[in-house]
């Protein structure tokens, strides 16, 4: 039988046949893997590596740019959706996403700027006009706003919230779309009056903005990653590249640099595990695996690796408490299901070792289907 370390996670999709670089897809289907279980972290990591392999591989970029959102990073969530966008300039959703994280982050001439081209893809989304309008208003270009949220109006009638700005607008700025629309057919000389001087209000007001509005996330950014240095997750994205090239003891470095930085990191500790199980220094391995699930308890690939070294201990009954958990956390783990039942198989349990070993044989192990082929059971 075979000896699984979970590590990596393969799944196929056709948006990664836009990828020249196979290690780097390799990569990215860990990145989906971890995220898929939550462990976000894990999957920045993976999504970077992917993206280092291949710069024009898109899906790593938005993957990585979606978590970063959920986070609230919008700096990094900002940086990637970028980097897709000038892969893929109609991408509509991640021009919505830039659009909302502009405007989050105060930048609301990037705000207009990526919503507007988004408005010239798909010119009924109501939401798009929404955030531009209030961005206008910010910018207090009042008359776009006012023609933005009347469009809003105009694609759904019950949004409450336009409606009772838009009014707000008119009331406050004197501002009359239609009697807007009758000066500019009819009267050219009122409508340089009406219009000149807030075209010079708002370069004025642009200006204060752009100092205000624009300065501020650069300064956020500097803090961050220029004047602190590296993270601790910079050093395990440099771990991860050790460990990948099988410089274990290098990789470890790093991974204790992270642990120096940030004690609280579960994934420092997870990939230490990782390491020291390749060097074969399991009783290291199991500490720093137990140390992981201490500060992350449903992390099933903790729970799955350690389990993998009770195994290797003979120490079975552990092993099969560990991964019970890890298939409890994660059902589609075929290597929990296939290492639960090398510990069932160990300890003489056989009908429990077939049930482990049918349901990694269900969830698509060959090893495990021609085991239970060759010995007369089906799956």
């Amino acid at each position: 039988m075979k000896k699984l370390i979970l590590t990596i996670v393969f799944f196929s999709s056709q948006t990664f046949l836009f990828a020249q670089n196979k290690d780097a897809v390799k990569f990215f289907n860990s990145g989906v893997e971890a995220e898929r279980t939550g462990n976000y972290n894990e999957a920045i990591f993976y999504y970077t590596m992917a993206a280092d392999m291949d710069r024009d591989y898109a899906d790593p970029y938005l993957r990585r740019g979606d978590i970063y959102k959920r986070m609230k990073n919008y700096g990094s969530a900002k940086s990637d959706y970028n980097k897709v966008v000038s892969l893929n300039p109609k991408n509509e959703a991640v021009l919505m996403n830039l659009g909302q994280i502009n405007y989050e982050l105060k930048d609301y001439e990037g705000a207009v700027s990526s919503l507007t081209k988004l408005i010239e893809l798909n010119s009924n989304n109501a939401d798009a006009y929404y955030i531009r309008a209030n961005s206008y208003s910010v910018l207090k270009d009042f008359s776009k706003a006012a023609g933005d949220y009347s469009k809003v109006l105009e694609l759904n009638p019950n949004y409450s919230d336009a409606s009772d700005k838009l009014n707000k607008i008119k009331s406050e700025h004197n501002i009359d779309i239609a009697s807007n629309e009758k000066t500019e057919t009819k009267e050219e000389t009122k409508e340089i009056a009406v219009k000149e001087e807030p075209k010079e209000e708002v370069k004025e007001n642009l200006r204060k903005e752009e100092v205000v509005v624009k300065e501020e996330p650069k300064e956020e950014i500097k803090t961050d990653v220029v004047e602190s240095g590296p993270t601790a997750e910079d050093y395990i994205m440099k771990g991860l590249a050790f460990y990948e090239g099988k410089d274990f003891l290098s990789a470890l470095e790093k991974y204790n640099r992270a642990v120096e930085l940030k004690p609280s990191l579960a994934e420092s500790y997870y990939h230490r595990g990782r390491a020291y199980t390749e060097l074969n220094d399991f009783p290291s391995a199991i500490r720093e695996y137990s140390k992981t699930i201490e500060l992350d308890p449903g992390h099933e690939k903790a729970h799955i690796n350690r389990g993998y070294i009770y195994n290797e201990t003979k120490d079975y009954e552990k092993a099969i408490k560990d991964f019970k958990r890890g298939v409890e956390i994660n059902p589609n783990s075929a290597f929990g299901y296939y290492n639960m039942g090398v510990a069932y198989y160990n300890i003489g349990n056989k009908e429990k070792a077939v049930e482990s070993f049918q349901q990694a044989a269900r969830l698509g192990d060959t090893d495990t289907q021609e085991w239970l082929k060759s010995n007369g059971y089906s799956w």
